[in-house]
């Protein structure tokens, strides 16, 4: 008689597919897949970047120009800052708004023929 039983190695074999469908299916717009199939990047050499480089130091003629663009830039905030309003000039055109908008209220925005117009338009869409 065979030492293994009839059907025992439906067991390894039920066990490998169980695991083999646990790994994670590949991706269709993998980045590794990507990166694998992209050209090898070109070479440069090294010597003109490091010189380029070399010749971007600060320098006193760059202080001082740098010196030169934040005193503009400071001047420049100074004269918008002067052109803001005063507070007693906020006052007055919040003083200036308030009798607009009490003359809006009171006053009819819609004219005797454009609210004609409206009731027609309102009528003909309400017969449809």
């Amino acid at each position: 008689m065979s030492r293994f039983r009839k059907g025992s190695f439906l067991l390894p074999v039920a066990l490998g597919m169980l695991l083999a469908g646990c790994t994670a299916p590949p991706l269709a717009d993998d980045p590794a897949a990507r990166l694998g199939a992209a050209p090898y990047p070109v070479l440069v050499p090294v010597e003109p970047l490091l010189a380029e480089a070399a010749r971007r130091r600060i320098t006193p003629e760059t202080t001082a120009e740098i010196r030169d663009r934040s005193e503009a830039a400071r001047s420049r905030a100074e004269r918008v800052r002067s052109r803001a309003p005063a507070a007693g000039d906020l006052a007055a055109r919040a003083e200036r708004l308030r009798r607009r908008a009490a003359a809006l209220r009171n006053s009819d925005p819609v004219s005797d023929s454009e609210r004609d117009k409206l009731a027609q338009a309102l009528a003909r869409r309400a017969a449809r």
